[in-house]
């Protein structure tokens, strides 16, 4: 399934994560063929891991394939850097051209960022609001990011 949506055929929906006009390398890619219902979640960022809720509202002759989950009607996804991970519904109905099968849900998600001490300087230093201390001897550079607020002080002061 996965592979077939990764081909973009007509009806495919595709979505790409953002938290406060950034954009990210994770994408989720739906649709349908012969009765089953495939959700691809794709993350090719390095640092930032997907963590996604899926209340099911109604399922009119469908069930959960994949992931296996304890609740019928909610299923969590977390789709670390560098991967992907996909959900299935299946249609329980053996004609499916007689037999109406039909799925709602509404998605929470996540992104939760695993940066690296230089990742986040970097981020600070490309993003942030900079300000000087102490007549110009220290840098600072604040900004928001995925994880929270950063500030990041650069002495520059020659002792």
């Amino acid at each position: 399934m996965s592979q077939y949506l990764k081909t973009s055929p007509p009806g495919i929906k595709t979505k790409n994560y953002e938290f406060d006009g950034d954009h990210f390398n994770i994408t989720k890619i739906k649709g349908d063929k012969f009765g089953l219902v495939g959700v691809l979640f794709m993350n090719k960022e390095k640092s930032i891991t997907l963590n996604t809720k899926f209340d099911l509202k109604k399922l009119t002759n469908m069930e959960v394939l994949c992931p296996i989950s304890t609740n019928a009607f909610s299923v969590d996804i977390a789709v670390p850097p560098n991967s992907e991970r996909m959900m299935i519904l299946k249609s329980n109905v053996f004609d499916q051209s007689n037999t109406a099968y039909a799925y709602e849900y509404n998605e929470s998600y996540r992104l939760q960022a695993n940066f690296t001490e230089q990742e986040l300087k970097n981020i600070c230093r490309l993003k942030g609001k900079q300000g000087v201390m102490f007549n110009g001897q220290v840098e600072v550079y604040s900004t928001k990011y995925l994880g929270g607020f950063a500030d990041l002080y650069v002495n520059n002061s020659p002792n």
